[in-house]
């Protein structure tokens, strides 16, 4: 649809007090609240008036509105601000620094009012990918031939995901075509604000086979989970396989810098890692891809018509390292097949050994 002039935001709560505080420090910066309910309407609304700008949500109760998380999720065209941050209340010292905060997230995301809209949004927010056609996507089925492992098999092939700006809902896509205990391990690096990370873990593992967990120092690598990398700290892997949380920041102007993960992961996992690269706003990976090519891993990127926005994408496959590119749904069921092929070789292998 298209949008008015002005920078528009719409609200969902199921706090009415919280809406308030919301659209009244909105409207007060100069946008323009276009849409404002609580999320029983939201989901009775069967049309919106126009798309907004940005969208912000924030659900106290975020097990009874699950269906709204999903929704935005899988079908907002526009970039969701995920609020877990209560306003104070408005006569304390606190209001004015929650506000600002806000309006600073708002103007990172869209831009300021009465300025030209960004053209690309932060890459520390989430926005989701546009809807994909079709019904719900339902598990692919285990291949004949690749034996399902379970939590306390060692884990031999490692899968990194990585996304930026609109990977979220490509990501949800992705692991929710997945079936279980597929003898991988996952692990998912988003750039991110951080009051939205533990919202994020929860949404994106809510319908899928895999539970997201947020890493732990001194943990294994493990299956039937996606392992989350930290924010806040450099992850990397000791000798022994072990995940070390570094006492110090990512480096680079994004948290977690993909490129930085990228190098620690193959450093330790080499030619049996996997990168799937998702949409995202910038060139983080680009300078990686190279050199994770000389440990012999793989890299494959989402498609640029599937991305919210494929900048960082291109900027990867431009390197020539990308061994394949398509759809989520597309590099699912591309995963299982070439899991599948590399176990029936190996099996050959071991027999012209015998």
């Amino acid at each position: 649809m298209s949008k008015g002039s002005g920078l528009s935001v719409g609200i969902v709560s199921d706090c009415p007090l919280q809406r308030h505080l919301m659209k009244t420090a909105i409207t007060h910066a100069g946008y323009e609240v276009r849409y404002c309910r609580e999320p029983d309407r939201f989901l009775q609304d069967t049309a919106l008036p126009e798309e907004p700008d940005a969208w912000i949500l924030m659900l106290k109760d975020e097990g009874r509105w699950a269906q709204v998380s999903d929704l935005f999720l899988e079908n907002a065209e526009s970039p969701i601000l995920f609020a877990d941050e209560e306003a104070p209340n408005r006569q304390g010292s606190e209001y004015d620094y929650w506000q600002r905060r806000l309006i600073r997230k708002l103007e990172n995301l869209v831009g300021t009012p009465g300025q030209p809209p960004l053209l690309v949004d932060s890459p520390s927010e989430v926005q989701a990918a546009p809807a994909a056609s079709g019904s719900k996507a339902v598990h692919l089925a285990m291949p004949e031939y690749l034996k399902p492992a379970t939590a306390d098999d060692k884990v031999e092939k490692v899968v990194l995901l990585v996304a930026s700006l609109g990977g979220p809902a490509a990501v949800k896509a992705f692991i929710d075509r997945l079936p279980p205990q597929i003898p991988a391990g996952f692990i998912y690096a988003q750039h991110i604000d951080s009051s939205a990370a533990q919202v994020l873990v929860r949404v994106l593992g809510r319908h899928g086979n895999y539970p997201l967990h947020y890493a732990q120092n001194g943990e294994m690598l493990r299956h039937n989970r996606v392992l989350v990398v930290p924010i806040e700290q450099e992850l990397c892997f000791n000798p022994a396989g072990q995940i070390k949380l570094l006492d110090r920041p990512w480096p680079g102007p994004y948290s977690p810098s993909i490129n930085q993960i990228m190098l620690n992961v193959g450093d330790h996992f080499g030619a049996r890692t996997l990168v799937i690269v998702f949409s995202g706003m910038g060139e983080d990976g680009a300078q990686a891809a190279p050199l994770l090519k000389a440990y012999g891993a793989s890299i494959w990127c989402q498609n640029s018509e599937s991305c919210a926005n494929s900048s960082m994408v291109d900027a990867i496959s431009a390197t020539g390292c990308v061994d394949f590119r398509g759809t989520p749904e597309a590099m699912a069921e591309k995963l299982l097949k070439s899991m599948e092929s590399e176990t029936l070789i190996q099996r050959r292998n071991l027999s012209k050994g015998q």
